[in-house]
This record gives C-alpha cells, structure tokens and sequence, in this order.
C-alpha cells in the first residue's frame, strides 16, 4: 500500500513552519523558558508525552539498567507551552554516535562495506546487552505508562505506537481515536483506558487497526481487484494475528533478516552475553530454560521462518503482494483459504472505495 502523497504534503508544510517558528524561539526566548525547569514540573500529558517521559523516568534507575537513559526534567502538552511550539520533553543529553552514522552506507539502507569485525562485534554485544536487559522487564498489562496521584507509575492506558503514529503520518488516518463507521472493522480498537493482558488480544487490536486503515486512507487501493485483494488480506491479518512466535514477538529480530551471516553473528553476540549473565555456568541450566534464552527463540524463529509473521504485525503499509505475505504463502499452503471474507463483505467494500 502507497503512502498518501497529499498526507505527506501536508505534513512537510507543517514540519517547514514549525522549523520556522522553533528558529524564531531559539536563543534566549529558548532558554529563558527551559530554565524555569530546574525543579521538574507535573501536569497533565496527552497519551504520546504522558507515556514517554512517565516510561522515561522509570527506566532511569542506576540500580535497574546498566545502560545510558536519559532523566527527564520537565514535560508537557502544548497548552503548556508559551512558544507555541507544542507537547514536549525535556531531558538530559547523553553524549554518543548515532548507530546510523556508524553503521550504514551514507544515502543507503546499506550496511557498510568497510565496517571492521571488532567494531561490528563491539556494536552487537552492545545491542545484546541491552536487549537482554529489557527483555527481562515484567508488566502486568501491556499499554502505556501512566502516573497515579501518589507519584506511582502504573499501566493503565492503551498502547501508543510508532506504528500508529506513522499510519498518522503517512497515510492520514487516525487509527487511536477516529470514530468513523468501519465495514471490516466489527468493533474499534478500544478507549484510551484500553490495555491487554495477552500479546494475542494486542496482536488482533493491530489487525483492526490495518483494516481501519484500508477503509479510511483515501488512496490504499488502486483498482477493483486491488481492493478485493487488499481486503481479503487485511481479513486474514487478523487470522495471522493469533501465530506470532514468543521469541519474535518479545523482541523483533533486528534488520539483518535479508543477510544470514550477519544475523548468524549477531545471535553468537547475544549467546555470549547470556553466558556472561550466567556467570559461564551452563549445567546450570535447564533444557526449558535454554530453549527460552533469546538468542535461541531468535535462531529458532529464522530457521522455521515464523519471524515473518512479526513482520508483518510490524508493518503497517504491507500489501498482499509484499514480502511477508509472500513469505507466509510459501511457508503455509493454501494460507488465504484460512480466513475468507464474504462475497457481500467484500462488495460493499469494493463499492465503498470505488464507485462515486
């Protein structure tokens, strides 16, 4: 599915005058207004900086994570701010090299040629730690941060994606708070008090919010048969919805699926830092326990394919003739009869995005 050109017009203007304005704030309007925030501030977030700068805070214990995170001085929505520069964050800055500078081709999605070993392996024994360290986070729901009146962080909002806010973006669509009548949708996504106690309730929240996609971006079809096509997928998206794998799903495989080699050593990264945590003692561990450690989930999800079924929860623009749907099509026979859509379902939606 294409990307909404006059969405991503428009947001280009707006980027292009709220550049204008922040260029017109900086200096000592900038500075004379942070520095009020020497002693913090509370006030009521919307979902986006609420969760952020809530999330940000609960993860800078030194005592809980091993890795830099910024503190979080002061945050607010735009009625909160004075220059009209709308909801912000203001944290610390933690000196570094963006991985993007390091690691990729300059105007590429490459990985560069002239990357040493010791300086790849450096950077991915710095990623697994990290990784493992976050994957041994524990929440009774999944959704988002929010603050109680004892100063207390608890989760009881509804997640707010970058994938969400990316259809947003590039597509127009609101899939958070949009109230339009939805065809394949039988109900919307939930209220902003929403959260989920399985993976597999968020998994299908997702799905509906892909077919809400499809009805409501303007341009997410192009013909007859693209839209005939397109719904029959997004109806069995849903169905994909209930097969994501535990290792994939916890953390998605990085960005080396496409180069075998590059994964391989990744996960020998990550394997070396499962043992380092573990003190070297492998007979301590169990053959359960094993089979559960992330860099075996990750291996086992590549060599059965099933991390496609990820990517495609993780893609919001994937049309029926995308790479995970080829994937999962070669990996399960007959996969679109698993989940059909009726002749009358699909007429109406066809007539919806079609016909005048």
């Amino acid at each position: 599915m294409d990307w909404d050109e006059r969405v991503e017009r428009a947001h280009y203007v707006e980027a292009g005058l709220w550049s204008y304005k922040f260029n017109q704030c900086r200096g000592v309007p900038l500075t004379t207004w942070v520095s009020t925030f020497r002693g913090g501030m509370s006030c009521t977030l919307d979902e986006d900086s609420c969760g952020q700068a809530r999330g940000g805070n609960n993860a800078s214990h030194p005592s809980e994570y091993h890795f830099p995170v910024p503190t979080v001085i002061a945050w607010g929505v735009a009625a909160d701010n004075p220059l009209g520069l709308g909801p912000f964050i203001i944290a610390d800055f933690i000196e570094g090299e963006s991985l993007v500078a390091i690691l990729k081709e300059p105007e590429s999605e490459i990985l560069r040629s002239d990357l040493s070993d010791d300086d790849l392996d450096t950077i991915y024994r710095q990623i697994a730690n990290i990784m493992l360290q976050l994957s041994k986070l524990n929440f009774p729901r999944i959704g988002s941060f929010s603050e109680m009146g004892d100063g207390s962080v608890t989760i009881d909002s509804r997640p707010v994606t970058l994938r969400a806010h990316e259809i947003v973006s590039h597509a127009g669509v609101d899939v958070l708070f949009s109230l339009a009548s939805l065809i394949l949708v039988s109900s919307l996504p939930g209220s902003t008090s929403t959260t989920y106690s399985l993976a597999t309730e968020y998994f299908h929240s997702i799905a509906k919010q892909d077919q809400q996609h499809l009805c409501e971006q303007l341009n997410s079809v192009d013909d007859e048969d693209d839209a005939k096509r397109n719904c029959s997928s997004r109806r069995l998206g849903g169905f994909c919805s209930k097969d994501p794998t535990p290792g994939a799903a916890r953390i998605r495989i990085p960005c080396l699926t496409g180069i075998k080699g590059y994964f391989e050593r990744f996960v020998r990264a990550l394997e070396e830092e499962e043992k380092r945590r573990r003190g070297g003692e492998l007979a301590a561990m169990t053959q359960e326990g094993a089979a559960q450690e992330l860099s075996n989930l990750m291996r086992q999800s590549m060599a059965d394919d099933k991390f496609w079924f990820n990517e495609l929860i993780y893609s919001s623009f994937d049309g029926p003739d995308s790479m995970p749907w080829v994937q999962l099509r070669a990996m399960i026979p007959h996969l679109d009869d698993l989940a059909t859509v009726s002749e009358a379902e699909v007429g109406d939606f066809v007539k919806m995005k079609i016909e005048p």
